[in-house]
């Protein structure tokens, strides 16, 4: 995932109130210590795999109720069944803060809601 869009993302995310760790690439799994995290946000594009892949293998390690959000700009019909197989919310490129936040409440209620 593109650096710039990470460090974008977080400022928005730390004015709901959000902690935000970011992971940029394969090894990031392997960092011993690593919490469970309360909200994965993936986007589907990464560099070694998609974000359903990245979500899937978070979930093996964290249990399968972890909440996630895929966020595309691929509007495919194959996306969007991979990630309705996982239980996966798709949401489109480009992103809209208030749908996110949205989003985000919709599938961990007790996230930041949308005011």
């Amino acid at each position: 995932t593109d650096a710039r869009i990470l460090d974008g993302m977080r400022p928005l995310l730390e004015g709901w109130g959000c902690s935000v760790d970011t992971l940029s690439g394969a090894e990031d799994l392997d960092r011993s210590g690593m919490h469970r995290p309360d909200l994965v946000l993936a986007d589907y594009h990464l560099d070694n795999r998609t974000g359903l892949e990245l979500i899937a293998q978070l979930r093996a390690i964290h249990g399968e109720d972890l909440p996630a959000v895929l966020v595309t700009a691929d509007r495919s019909s194959e996306v969007r069944a991979a990630a309705g197989r996982l239980d996966v919310p798709v949401i489109s490129k480009p992103l809209k803060p208030a749908m996110l936040r949205s989003m985000m409440a919709r599938v961990r209620p007790l996230a930041p809601a949308a005011e």
